[in-house]
């Protein structure tokens, strides 16, 4: 049972890593979201750099939305 758990973990992984590579558009997303993740946690002092995150996160949800509504485009 705990063999059948993993390798769902592993595929899941696999795939989201093979969407990534093919679009770049969800590769900048995630590496833009990466650094400004790191930058908050090396520095949980600066409150700026949390703002900066929440903000992107935020502003990117509601692209998401404006998307599936096909009010915007990616």
């Amino acid at each position: 049972m705990k063999i059948l758990k993993r390798k769902k973990e592993i595929g899941h992984f696999k795939v989201k890593q093979k969407e990534i590579q093919e679009n770049d558009n969800l590769r900048i997303y995630r590496n833009v979201y990466q650094k400004l993740l790191l930058r908050t946690r090396r520095n949980p002092e600066n409150s700026q750099y949390a703002k900066d995150f929440e903000f992107f996160k935020g502003d990117n949800n509601k692209w998401r939305e404006n998307i599936s509504k096909g009010l915007s485009t990616e």
